[in-house]
């Protein structure tokens, strides 16, 4: 039986998915996004290109764990493919990936 994976530190893995995307060379803004009446939270976010450059734009009333969806999303749709990341953050974006290809990914022995 496999040992109970350690809790992840979801500011940790913000700032490290933040990190990441600044070597990428994207840059990431957290904004309210919301309808001319006012209701915020209403989109979640994306990667967009912004005057040439890659910009993440994050809905800043997410909860933290929405914000880290965001990022990897993003991140994996760059392009990246996760071996030389931290291993929390790896298999973050190795279930991101699994999910937008449709498999499950692989268990270690």
């Amino acid at each position: 039986m496999e040992p109970e994976p350690a809790p992840v530190d979801l500011k940790k893995t913000l700032r490290e998915l933040e990190a990441l995307a600044r070597k990428l060379g994207a840059k990431v803004r957290y904004e309210a996004m919301g309808l001319p009446g006012g209701d915020v939270g209403v989109g979640r976010g994306g990667i967009c290109r912004v005057g040439g450059r890659t910009v993440i734009l994050c809905e800043e009333h997410l909860p933290l764990v929405d914000k880290v969806s965001v990022l990897a999303e993003a991140i994996v749709s760059c392009g990246v493919v996760p071996i030389h990341l931290p291993r929390p953050l790896r298999l973050r974006l190795q279930r991101r990936i699994a999910r937008l290809v449709g498999t499950a990914p692989a268990r270690r022995p």
